[in-house]
């Protein structure tokens, strides 16, 4: 659920990854990456989420630039978990459920 490549001009960003690593830890927890655009929080987020794809069972990548996407997103991850049945159903249920979901998750 995540996209697959890095830019190749990415620059190590050891100091923002080891954050993230801290951040999540051996007990999850939450991380929001904020700036303007184009300094690489998004190319952070997929190398933290490239190197320790491993420790998590899933990675999910929400889209967040409305709330209208943010509730796409949620029910298409919810859809591809197999969370909800494959067919039309209401962006709210699938943006519940998911949430339900990751509030009980483990990893």
């Amino acid at each position: 659920m995540v996209p697959s490549s890095l830019a190749l001009h990415f620059f190590d960003r050891e100091s923002e990854l080891d954050q993230l690593a801290k951040k999540f830890g051996s007990h999850g927890g939450v991380a929001v990456l904020v700036g303007l655009g184009g300094i690489g929080k998004t190319q952070v987020a997929l190398a933290y989420a490239h190197n320790h794809k491993y420790e998590y069972d899933v990675v999910l990548w929400i889209t967040c630039h409305s709330e209208s996407a943010i509730l796409q997103t949620f029910s298409d991850a919810a859809k591809t978990l197999g969370l909800v049945a494959n067919s039309e159903q209401n962006q709210c249920e699938g943006y519940e459920t998911l949430l339900h979901w990751m509030q009980n998750s483990r990893k």
